[in-house]
């Protein structure tokens, strides 16, 4: 038993590394434990099948892997098959850098939607996915430094500017801002800002994307 543990670990370490991108970087929001502990399981599978092809493709020795299962009582099947695929250090040695690199190669996958948009041109759905749509619409490339307002109804504030970077939590929504102005809901001007970072809970906001008219009549107000 402890060996299989100890195998299944070495399935689990770069599959870990890719979640823990994934989830800081590409989901949006956290899955929960079980979910998380099965995308690890599921990467760190896929990092070692790229691995193996890897190997295949370069012509490098790959072990030879028919799976024999015995009916022994001292070794069950799994660690058989465990045993004939993770038995070298080299694999979990590169099977490391792999998944850093398929990682960020999930990103891109997860940043421009490949599947989501192979999907809609297959006219098979015309959902997102679990995505919150604050990291759809803010993750468009138009979105990024186009100008907008940020409504914040609780401090009674109204944020004019351009998006840098976003963020968020289960409770909050985080923005950062270039070349912001601080108004009241009023309309009344209180400051400007080169850089502005601005959080608040998610249900106390909007988010408004103004005209090109509205953004002129904002430069002629300064």
């Amino acid at each position: 038993m402890d060996f299989e543990l100890a195998q299944l670990a070495l399935i689990f370490a770069p599959g870990l590394i890719w979640a823990n991108i994934d989830e800081k970087y590409g989901a949006g929001k956290p899955p929960n434990t079980v979910k998380f502990f099965v995308r690890s399981f599921l990467f760190g599978l896929t990092t070692y099948a790229v691995l193996y092809l890897t190997y295949y493709l370069l012509g490098f020795e790959t072990k030879d892997l028919r799976f024999e299962f015995n009916s022994s009582e001292d070794q069950s099947a799994l660690t058989d098959l465990l045993t004939n695929l993770f038995s070298r250090p080299t694999d979990f040695f590169w099977s490391i850098p792999l998944s850093l690199c398929l990682s960020i190669f999930w990103l891109y996958i997860v940043r421009f939607k490949w599947l989501s948009n192979t999907l809609h041109f297959l006219r098979a759905t015309k959902r997102y996915g679990d995505e919150d749509l604050w990291s759809t619409i803010l993750d468009e490339d138009s979105i990024c430094g186009q100008a907008v307002h940020f409504r914040d109804f609780d401090k009674d504030l109204i944020f004019s500017g351009y998006v840098e970077s976003f963020s968020q939590n289960e409770v909050n929504r985080e923005l950062v801002l270039k070349d912001t102005v601080v108004r009241t809901n009023g309309g009344q001007k209180l400051f400007d800002a080169p850089r502005l970072y601005v959080s608040c809970e998610k249900n106390s906001f909007l988010l408004e994307f103004p005209t090109d008219t509205e953004k002129e009549g904002e430069n002629d107000g300064k």
